[in-house]
């Protein structure tokens, strides 16, 4: 009878950011659209988790996500403005749930990091997803699309929330090259003006 055994061990540095270009091994995060690799070098200096931890970093400190929502968009070239239509099913959201302030976190993916979008970087005229509207979002230049997190190719938005999803109105739907327009009665002819409103719909 033949017997072998064989035992190895590797040590991987997780609370430095030295040793980054010599290190011999590597750690990932396998997540349920991709995976990265977790090292203090490349993660901004954040305390390295042995899980993947489902988190947005808010006001003062890492704070857990109850639900996200994902939107890639490509043919993005940023710093470029982006306007995208939400559609909402109106008196979906709990009445009973009490909606924080704030409450939608709003962050773009680049080189695998989540940064949230500074406040002057969002104009939101759908109140915090309680009604239809557009939100413009500024993308900054170091927004990037290459990216193992999720699908390489695309630049993506995150908006998380750390409670009460609830208070939110159902999502029916996001449109891109979204703009606003506003009618102006010019007495037009009633036949006409059902045609247009039939080719819009």
């Amino acid at each position: 009878m033949l017997t072998i055994d064989y035992k190895a061990d590797q040590t991987i540095v997780l609370n430095s950011s030295t040793g980054f270009y010599t290190r011999k091994a590597y750690f990932f995060h396998l997540l349920p659209f991709g995976h990265a690799e977790q090292h203090p070098a490349i993660n901004s200096g954040a305390k390295i988790h042995l899980l993947p931890q489902f988190s947005f970093l808010g006001d003062a400190a890492m704070q857990r996500s109850e639900a996200e929502f994902y939107i890639g968009v490509s043919g993005l070239e940023p710093p470029q403005n982006l306007a995208l239509l939400f559609q909402v099913a109106d008196g979906t959201a709990d009445p009973l749930t009490q909606k924080p302030d704030p409450h939608i976190h709003w962050s773009y993916l680049s080189g695998n990091q989540w940064i949230p979008f500074a406040n002057n970087e969002i104009d939101d005229n759908t109140a915090a997803l309680l009604k239809s509207g557009i939100i413009t979002f500024a993308f900054p230049r170091n927004a990037s699309a290459i990216n193992t997190l999720l699908l390489g190719g695309n630049h993506w938005i995150r908006a998380a929330v750390s409670n009460s999803a609830d208070a939110v109105c159902r999502l029916l739907g996001v449109t891109a090259q979204a703009f606003g327009a506003t009618f102006t009665d010019k007495h037009n002819d009633p036949a006409f003006a059902a045609k247009s409103l039939e080719a819009g719909s």
